[in-house]
């Protein structure tokens, strides 16, 4: 057995493996056991408990000593009575009977003319108080909270919070205790009495009216905190006694929830908070989140409104992870009561969707669905879409569903419905329900010809890159067997456009295989074969943007067989704005009339990424040859 604590630490950190840890441990606490078998000695019993909290701190079980630990703080003196607290308040909870064996020792120490002591007391008071002893002890920590003494008063509004959670009936003979100790000049009984009339506030009627009445005076100390007229020696990286504020801003939220009149007072305080300069670090941001969330929770105007969503922006945009995601929890809650605000950060939620932090690409996928509306579903569900393969597998299904539904209600028209779907079943396919890809495949079966015609194209060229999403193969298969007829053009002249296109349907993000369909940052590419000459074959390749950004650097590539050469004209234009177009001329030599057969490659820049496709087309008529 080891005498000291210090040697028993110098023992278990000497090992080499978990094993020989255990083993020590085992060991020391057969021999503390047999200690408080065979000795009574305080000192032997202080030396012990102290060695029990260690274990308990490396996780092993300490049980059999909760009896020494009230009996230590039991004991006359102040050493004793501090470990044998602390032993209490580690190895018992409130659900051991056992707890009650120790209402007289915290009664008698209640009493005791030594502050400390009586620290102690009201300590392990609000930590392991169970509703019998709170109820035993509720005058007691009534009297001790309206100590002339500072940090009784502190201790015994932390004591009374604990007191109140576990006998709610002791609620009402407490707020008069609130009220006096959130106007303390000590900050430390000011927090005490803020968290107090917090908890006071969701039990008590007369605690609620309580601290709606208050709402001015916390206004008044949260002005001289927030202009520096009350930090002191609590502040914090120049910001007066953060600790204090947050703890009245929560106050501020509970207080004025339900009056106007207390929003009011509150208003003009809770601008100037959140007009702090955010440059303090965690600190700032810690207070701006409360400043936000409080504006938010109480009956305050639209500016204020647009403040705290501004303040939550601000977090947004920051690179610290733990502000981006409070900020897009609150501003999920924020959405419901003021969306126009929100929606003004719409760009930085939607930058959150490929963040590399989980939670915050779960929280910003969540606002993004709550932001979708009939205005703003193109550019939202487009970026969703991007964004679902970087969804972790367990949220896939439930982001699909979402999304579908919001496609579906949202769509401008049954053109811009049909690539959504197409796009949404060749990323996730395996995880649309199959009354969506239901709906989806009768919203196809109703529309017109060239639609169907379209749809089975794209299905059919999104199978041949891909056919490991279920849903996408099942649509794919269906549409291609119930319009194959659509598939075959009525002339020449169609034979060449439609097999152009579907062959050379391009889209930056490869999944809009007919640009007709208007995809985001589509390029569409249609040939217009021509004949000059009994063996010459002019073919005008028109590019046409038919997406939402603009797109740069156009390269345009084209080899034939051996047998036939090919002359490649300047483009007239590199850069294609949305909805424009420019086109380019390629002028084949064919003397030996043998099938036109292109290879092509095309380069472009959209949203600052670089796109390269290689295509293989044969099928001209057999007229242009």
């Amino acid at each position: 057995m080891f005498f000291r604590l210090k040697d028993l630490i110098r023992a278990v950190r000497v090992c080499k493996t978990a094993t020989d840890e255990r083993n020590v441990i085992r060991r020391e606490s057969a021999a503390i056991r047999t200690s408080f078998k065979e000795a009574e000695s305080q000192d032997v019993r202080y030396v012990n408990v102290q060695k029990l909290v260690y274990i308990y701190l490396l996780g092993q079980p300490v049980q059999f000593g909760q009896l020494e630990c009230l009996k230590l703080a039991a004991s006359a003196r102040f050493a004793d009575k501090r470990v044998g607290y602390l032993g209490v308040g580690l190895l018992v909870d409130e659900t051991q009977e056992i707890l009650t064996l120790l209402t007289n020792s915290l009664k008698t120490d209640l009493h005791s003319s030594d502050d400390y002591v009586v620290g102690l007391a009201l300590g392990a008071l609000a930590s392991v108080a169970s509703a019998e002893v709170a109820g035993d002890l509720a005058d007691e920590v009534q009297r001790l909270a309206g100590s002339a003494r500072a940090y009784v008063r502190k201790k015994a509004g932390l004591a009374a919070v604990r007191v109140v959670q576990r006998a709610p009936d002791a609620a009402d003979a407490f707020v008069a205790a609130a009220r006096a100790l959130v106007g303390d000049r000590h900050h430390g009984v000011r927090l005490a009495g803020a968290a107090l009339l917090e908890e006071l506030s969701g039990r008590s009627a007369a605690a609620a009216d309580a601290a709606a009445a208050l709402v001015p005076e916390l206004a008044r100390q949260l002005r001289e905190l927030a202009t520096g007229a009350g930090g002191g020696e609590h502040g914090v990286r120049g910001i007066g006694d953060p600790f204090l504020q947050a703890a009245l801003l929560r106050l501020v939220r509970v207080a004025a929830r339900g009056s106007a009149a207390a929003a009011d007072a509150a208003g003009d305080v809770l601008a100037l908070v959140g007009a702090q300069d955010d440059a303090a670090g965690n600190v700032a941001t810690a207070l701006l989140y409360e400043c936000a969330v409080t504006a938010l929770a109480i009956p305050a105007g639209a500016a204020l409104r647009g403040l705290a969503v501004n303040v939550l922006g601000r977090l947004l945009a920051r690179a610290d992870n733990n502000a981006r995601c409070v900020a897009l929890g609150a501003l999920a809650t924020a959405v419901v009561a003021d969306a126009a605000a929100v929606q003004r950060h719409r760009a930085t939620v939607l930058a959150r969707l490929r963040d590399d932090d989980a939670t915050i690409r779960r929280r910003a996928l969540d606002l993004a669905f709550a932001l979708v509306d009939a205005d703003n579903a193109p550019a939202v569900v487009r970026e969703i879409l991007r964004a679902l393969p970087h969804v972790d597998a367990d949220q896939r299904a439930s982001a699909a569903y979402r999304l579908a539904a919001a496609v579906a209600l949202f769509a401008a028209s049954r053109e811009w419905h049909v690539d959504r779907m197409l796009r949404l079943l060749a990323v996730a396919g395996a995880h649309v329900r199959a009354r969506d890809l239901f709906r989806f495949l009768r919203l196809v079966a109703t529309a017109d010809a060239p639609l169907q015609r379209r749809a089975a194209r794209a299905a059919f060229a999104l199978l041949e890159r891909d056919v490991s999403q279920d849903k996408l193969v099942q649509a794919g298969v269906w549409l291609t067997g119930e319009y194959a007829d659509l598939l075959v053009p009525a002339d020449s002249q169609a034979s060449a456009n439609d097999s152009a296109n579907a062959s050379a349907g391009l889209d930056a993000d490869g999944l809009d295989i007919l640009g007709a369909l208007g995809a985001p940052h589509g390029l569409r590419l249609t040939l217009t074969p021509s004949k000059r000459a009994a063996h010459v074959v002019d073919l005008r390749a028109d590019f046409t943007n038919t997406g939402d950004s603009a797109v740069s650097g156009l390269a345009f590539q084209v080899a034939v067989p051996k047998s036939q050469k090919i002359q490649i004209h300047p483009p007239s234009g590199q850069h294609i704005s949305a909805g424009s177009s420019v086109s380019q001329l390629l002028r084949v030599s064919n003397p030996t009339q043998a099938q036109l057969r292109l290879r092509m490659k095309i380069a472009f820049t959209a949203d600052a990424q670089t796109h390269e496709h290689m295509l293989d087309f044969s099928g001209f008529p057999s007229t242009v040859v």
